[in-house]
């Protein structure tokens, strides 16, 4: 899914997509839940996500990937959801729009590819459909401008 924005002149669009299960695995690795294609026609910039997400997996790991980021990811380490996102609970939710903006150039992608997102759980398993992403993507105009930022 996606909608486009314009604000300020620069067009903007959010990108979104829903986890598959994850099980708990043995070790330290990351599974992937969900990937999030490009399917604009334009290349541009992730510069925030908003996560929402359900259920008591706080401590569930994040990583965002591309073919591109797969040595040099834009977040380094273990990043919990709780940090990143907010809990969607049946007595207090938190507003929806907050956005973790992405350090320095944020992820540059290229029309019609995709970020996968993986997940890392331990002991809990991820349900289906319980993390919800939205990424906010800034159209680049020049595909130069993508190349240039890398």
């Amino acid at each position: 899914m996606n909608t486009k924005v314009n604000y300020k002149g620069n067009d903007y669009t959010v990108l979104a997509g829903m986890n598959k299960t994850v099980s708990p695995v043995n070790g330290d690795s990351y599974t992937k839940a969900m990937t999030i294609e490009n399917n604009t026609n334009k290349d541009g910039r992730v510069i925030g996500v908003i996560l929402r997400y359900k259920g008591e997996i706080d401590d569930v790991c994040i990583e965002f990937k591309t073919s591109k980021t797969k040595n040099n990811p834009p977040i380094s380490g273990d990043l919990a959801l709780a940090v990143l996102g907010s809990k969607i609970s049946p007595n207090f939710s938190t507003p929806a729009f907050q956005i973790f903006p992405f350090p320095g150039d944020g992820i540059l992608i290229t029309k019609n590819l995709a970020i996968e997102i993986h997940l890392k759980t331990w002991a809990i398993p991820v349900p289906e459909r319980s993390v919800m992403i939205a990424l906010l993507m800034e159209e680049l105009d020049d595909s130069k401008e993508v190349v240039q930022k890398k």
